[in-house]
């Protein structure tokens, strides 16, 4: 049960990174935004911020996200490398 639990609450942790991930990136893809952004001061320290920001979420859940997968089925994944 405690496993089940705990797949659970990664899985959870991951999509809220996701989410994140997705309205950094859906902010930016809104041209006002990034129009504002490159008017701004220091437009490549601000751009540089969200733009990791936003890798860190999506590298965090793929990390994840893998070691959920061995951990659930961790011969099949041997087999297809």
């Amino acid at each position: 049960m405690q496993n089940q639990q705990d797949t659970i609450a990664t899985l959870e942790e991951n999509r809220s990174h996701l989410f994140d991930a997705e309205a950094l990136l859906l902010f930016l893809q809104k041209r006002e935004n990034l129009s504002l952004i490159l008017e701004g001061e220091s437009p490549e320290v601000m751009l540089g911020a969200l733009i990791d920001k936003a890798a860190s979420h999506v590298s965090h859940t793929t990390g994840e996200t893998t070691r959920l997968i061995e951990s659930l089925a961790p011969a099949k994944h041997l087999r297809a490398s």
